[in-house]
């Protein structure tokens, strides 16, 4: 009976401390706060690329319908459309690198991929800009609407790939980023009691 009582109190031999996430504190790392508030501009950046999308979408179709009715449409009228879906596809992309900050803010266990989305950020819309720039300058017609929000999305950009690389330099300082390990063996059972 004893050794029931003995078999009973040591029954779960096994520690599950290693797998209980309430058990690690959450670490406040230095950027963290201003990486959240970088992606929510992002998020905003995005839904207004996709508003603004919808709107030359939306002129242009009824331009481009007017056109149809009275004759043939131009070539001209069909790259036309070029624009407005470049803003909402640009916009919809913009989604992908405000929810790897926000997952960075949170933990900076992940690295290369929020790094290289903001990289591929500044890459891509300052081309834009400047192809938008150049555009403009030889068919003597700006468009401020494109050329700005491609120069709001690379100044974004910087600032998101800053506090990104300010997240991890913090979490290196601080020891290592965490990261889950896989508990060892000691950690899960005690062999001298685990036969008895």
């Amino acid at each position: 009976m004893a050794n029931h009582r003995a078999y009973e109190e040591d029954d779960n031999l096994i520690d599950w401390s290693a797998f209980d996430e309430s058990a690690q504190p959450a670490i406040e790392y230095d950027g963290s706060k201003q990486l959240r508030v970088v992606s929510i501009v992002l998020l905003f950046v995005a839904v207004a690329g996709i508003a603004l999308g919808v709107m030359e979408f939306n002129s242009v179709s009824s331009v481009a319908s007017q056109a149809a009715s009275g004759g043939a449409l131009a070539a001209a009228g069909i790259a036309s459309f070029a624009k407005p879906v470049l803003l909402m596809f640009f916009g919809l992309l913009t989604f992908i690198p405000a929810a790897f900050g926000f997952q960075t803010a949170k933990s900076p266990v992940v690295f290369v991929t929020p790094t290289v989305l903001g990289l591929a950020g500044i890459v891509v819309s300052a081309l834009g800009a400047i192809a938008s720039l150049v555009g403009g300058a030889l068919s003597s017609a700006f468009d401020p609407v494109l050329t700005t929000y491609m120069l709001v999305c690379t100044i974004v950009a910087v600032v998101y790939l800053v506090f990104v690389v300010r997240v991890h330099k913090a979490a290196n300082a601080a020891g290592g980023v965490p990261q889950r390990k896989r508990p060892t063996k000691e950690e899960l059972w005690d062999e001298d009691k685990i036969w008895r």
